[in-house]
């Protein structure tokens, strides 16, 4: 990944490198002394650290409010199995593309031995493009 701490400018489009670069140094910057990011379960208020794994593409950019966000795979530290499913949210209103959300999308929850990902909520009704 290539850091990025501007806005690619009025006259390109922002590319799924620019969004990706863009969740990469929020990591980078928001990780604790253990390297793990500490993120917000919405539903139990519980504040979590995970370990980053991978990012999913494509990366999507919102029609209705021109925001753009991706998939990212995290997991429970020390573990092998507890996966999280987590989304980050970005805008360039400031002129520079920033992470304004974080967000679990899917959480790890253990049925008959074996760790599966529950989702908090779905993308039903989104109007998205996916940027390349």
């Amino acid at each position: 990944w290539l850091p990025v701490s501007e806005h690619p400018g009025d006259a390109e489009v922002v590319r799924g490198w620019h969004v990706m670069s863009a969740i990469h140094n929020y990591i980078a910057t928001h990780k604790d002394e253990k390297g793990n990011l500490a993120v917000k379960d919405d539903k139990t208020g519980e504040t979590v650290p995970l370990e980053f794994i991978e990012m999913h593409q494509p990366i999507r950019h919102l029609k209705k409010d021109g925001q753009y966000f991706a998939c990212t795979d995290f997991r429970k530290p020390g573990s092998k199995d507890e996966y999280y499913d987590i989304d980050f949210w970005l805008d360039d209103k400031s002129g520079k593309l920033e992470v304004t959300n974080v967000k679990m999308h899917k959480v790890p929850v253990q049925e008959d031995g074996i760790w599966t990902q529950v989702p908090r909520y779905t993308f039903e009704g989104m109007d998205f493009d996916v940027t390349n």
